[in-house]
C-alpha cells in the first residue's frame, strides 16, 4: 500500500480542463450523495420490511443488504478522494473502505465458485431475507460481485503513483459502467441474460443504476485524466465530444426500445424492425451531424470575431501607448528644459545681488539691505527648486537595477545618511524587523532618507522625538510603515502630500521645498508599489509603503 500512499501526482489538465474540472466535481459529489442515499433507503427498507424501499418496482429484484452497505462503503471512499489533495489521513481511510469493498465482492465469488454460502450478504436482516417468496435467495449476484471487484480495485488506484496504476484505475471504472449499462438494457429490452448469470439470482434495476453513477463519478473525480480530459477541456475536439457523447449514447436505446415495442406489437417483423431502426439511424445522426456542424460553425465564428477584437485592441493599446510614451518623454525633456534654462537668469540675480551687496552695502539703509537679503534667499531657493525638479526628473529616466534589497540595511543606510540632520537632538528611534524585496537599493534608500527626514523635521519641536519603523507582510505586499510624534497634519488635505511642491506648512514653520514625499511616491511607484499616509493635527503621522512581494527573497 506504501506505493498508493505516496504523495499524488501533480494534475494533469486537458486544454480548458480548469473549467470543466468544476463542474465534474460537483457531478462526482452528486453521484457520491444519489448512491449513498439509495443505499440507505434500501436499508430502511429492509429494516421496516418496506418492498418498495428495497427495489424500483413491483416484481424486480431487491438490492441484498450487504449490497447497500457495499455501496455506501464506494460512495464514502469517493467523497474522501473526490478531489485530488486529499489529506494523509482521509486517504488512507479511503483506501481501506475501497480494500473491504473489494474484499465482500471476492468472497461472494468464491462462495459461487466453491458452492459455498460463506454468509457475507446475509448477515443483515437474515429473518427478511429467508421470509421472501419463493425462488432464488436473494444474494449478491454473480455480476454484482464481480462489478464490486472491479469498483474497489478503481477506488483503490484512483491516486497511485504510478501512471499505469491510474490507467488501470480508468479501465476499471469504464469496465463497471459497461456492467452498468448491460444490466440497464436488458432490464429496458426484457432481456435478463444482460442483467443475470445462469441460474443465480440477477442483478437488480437500482443495484445497476448505483454501479453506474458511482463509475461515472470515479471518473469525473479526476477530469484532467483519460476520457474526461478530452470530455472537460475547451479545444474543438472536445467541445465537439460534448455534443456528440449524450445523444450518441439515448439514440440506439431509444431506436432500439422502438423496434423491440413495434416487433411486439405486431407492426413488423423483425426485418422490417431492423430496417425501420436502420432508417431512423440514419436520419438521427444525419440530423446529428448538420446540428453539431452549425454549432461548430458559430462556434467558430465567435471565436474569429473575438480574435480580430482582441488584434483591434491590442492596436488601439500599442497606439496609446506610444502617445503616452512619447508625450511623458517630451513632458520630461520639456521640464528638464525648463530648469537648466532658469538656472543661468537665477545664478545672475544670485550674483548681482550679491555684488551689490559688497560694493553699495554702506550706501544702503536699513530696509534696502532686508530686501537685498530677502532677493538673496529668494533665489537661493530658487536654485533649490530647480535641483529638486531636477532630481524629480532624473527618477523617471534612471534605469532601475533590481536584486535583494534587506529593507533593514535600507533603513539604517538611510539613518547613516541624515547623521548630519540629528545633531545634538534627542530622538528615541525604534526599527523592527523588516523583510527583504527584489528591487534597487540605491533607489529604495533615497525614498527612506526623504521619509525619516520628513520625519526628522516635523518633530524638531518635540522633546523626545520618537521615530518607529516597522514593517510586515500581508496580501501579497512588504508593507513598512513610518511613524513619528510630530506635528501630523489634517486628513483632509492628505491627497496633496505627495504631489511636487505641495506643502501643508509654511516655509516659515519648516523649511523645505515640497518635493521630497513626490520622490518617495515615483521611486515606490516604478517598483509597482504604492504610498498613503495617516495622521492627525498635533499627534504625529504614519507613512506607509507597501511594495509587491512578487520575487520575494526572504521575510523576517
Amino acid at each position: 500500500m506504501s506505493a498508493i500512499l505516496g504523495p499524488p501526482p501533480p494534475p494533469r489538465r486537458g486544454v480548458g480542463g480548469g473549467g470543466g474540472g468544476v463542474s465534474a466535481a460537483r457531478v462526482a459529489a452528486g453521484t457520491v450523495i444519489t448512491v449513498i442515499l439509495v443505499a440507505v433507503l434500501v436499508l430502511v427498507g429492509w429494516w421496516l420490511d418496506v418492498a418498495a424501499l428495497r427495489s424500483v418496482g413491483p416484481g424486480l429484484v431487491a438490492m441484498n443488504p450487504a449490497t447497500a452497505l457495499a455501496f455506501m462503503l464506494a460512495g464514502v471512499s469517493l467523497w474522501l478522494q473526490r478531489h485530488e489533495k486529499v489529506p494523509l489521513a482521509g486517504r488512507r481511510f479511503a483506501l481501506w473502505l475501497a480494500a473491504l469493498v473489494v474484499v465482500a465482492g471476492l468472497l461472494r465469488l468464491v462462495g459461487y465458485a466453491l458452492r459455498l454460502d460463506l454468509g457475507v450478504d446475509s448477515w443483515l436482516f437474515r429473518s427478511r431475507l429467508e421470509a421472501l417468496a419463493p425462488g432464488p435467495p436473494n444474494r449478491m449476484a454473480p455480476n454484482t460481485a464481480a462489478a464490486f471487484v472491479l469498483l474497489g480495485s478503481a477506488l483503490f488506484l484512483l491516486d497511485a503513483r504510478s501512471l499505469r496504476g491510474q490507467r488501470w484505475a480508468r479501465g476499471l471504472a469504464l469496465a463497471v459502467l459497461l456492467v452498468s449499462l448491460l444490466a440497464l438494457s436488458g432490464y429496458a429490452y426484457g432481456t435478463r441474460s444482460l442483467y443475470g448469470v445462469g441460474p443465480f439470482i440477477p442483478m437488480a434495476l437500482n443495484t445497476a443504476l448505483c454501479f453506474g453513477f458511482l463509475a461515472v463519478g470515479l471518473l469525473c473525480a479526476r477530469p484532467g485524466r483519460g476520457v474526461m480530459a478530452l470530455l472537460s477541456g475547451s479545444a474543438p475536439g472536445s467541445v465537439l465530444a460534448r455534443l456528440l457523447l449524450p445523444p450518441a449514447l439515448a439514440l440506439p436505446v431509444a431506436l432500439g426500445w422502438l423496434k423491440l415495442g413495434g416487433e411486439r406489437l405486431g407492426w413488423f417483423d423483425a426485418a422490417g424492425g431492423l430496417a425501420v431502426m436502420v432508417a431512423l439511424m440514419v436520419v438521427a445522426l444525419a440530423a446529428l451531424i448538420w446540428w453539431s456542424a452549425g454549432s461548430l460553425n458559430r462556434a467558430d465564428a465567435e471565436r474569429r470575431r473575438a480574435e480580430r477584437d482582441v488584434i483591434e485592441l491590442n492596436r488601439t493599446l500599442e497606439q496609446s501607448a506610444s502617445r503616452l510614451t512619447a508625450a511623458n518623454q517630451d513632458l520630461e525633456a520639456f521640464s528638464y528644459s525648463v530648469s537648466h534654462d532658469l538656472r543661468a537668469p537665477v545664478r545672475h540675480v544670485a550674483s548681482f545681488a550679491e555684488l551689490l551687496e559688497r560694493s553699495s552695502a554702506d550706501a544702503l539703509n536699513e530696509q534696502g539691505r532686508r530686501h537685498l537679503a530677502t532677493i538673496r534667499d529668494s533665489a537661493r531657493r530658487m536654485g533649490q527648486m530647480i535641483d529638486d525638479l531636477l532630481a524629480f526628473s532624473r527618477l523617471g529616466r534612471a534605469e532601475l537595477h533590481a536584486g535583494p534589497a534587506p529593507l533593514s540595511a535600507v533603513v539604517d543606510g538611510a539613518r547613516s545618511d541624515l547623521k548630519h540632520e540629528v545633531g545634538g537632538r534627542d530622538i528615541r528611534w525604534t526599527v523592527g524587523p523588516l523583510p527583504t524585496v527584489r528591487g534597487d537599493r540605491a533607489l529604495l534608500q533615497m525614498a527612506f532618507v526623504n521619509l525619516l527626514d520628513n520625519a526628522l523635521k516635523y518633530t524638531a519641536s518635540r522633546q523626545p522625538a520618537e521615530i518607529a519603523v516597522e514593517g510586515w507582510v500581508t496580501g501579497g505586499e512588504a508593507v513598512v510603515a513610518v511613524r513619528d510624534n510630530g506635528v501630523g497634519f489634517d486628513m483632509r488635505y492628505a491627497d496633496k502630500l505627495f504631489g511636487v511642491f505641495q506643502r501643508l506648512h509654511s516655509g516659515e514653520e519648516f523649511e523645505g521645498m515640497g518635493i521630497g514625499l513626490a520622490n518617495v511616491r515615483r521611486i515606490v511607484q516604478r517598483h509597482g508599489g504604492r504610498v498613503w499616509a495617516e495622521g492627525e493635527p498635533g499627534r504625529g503621522a504614519t507613512f506607509y509603503v507597501a511594495l509587491p512581494l512578487a520575487g520575494v527573497e526572504s521575510a523576517a
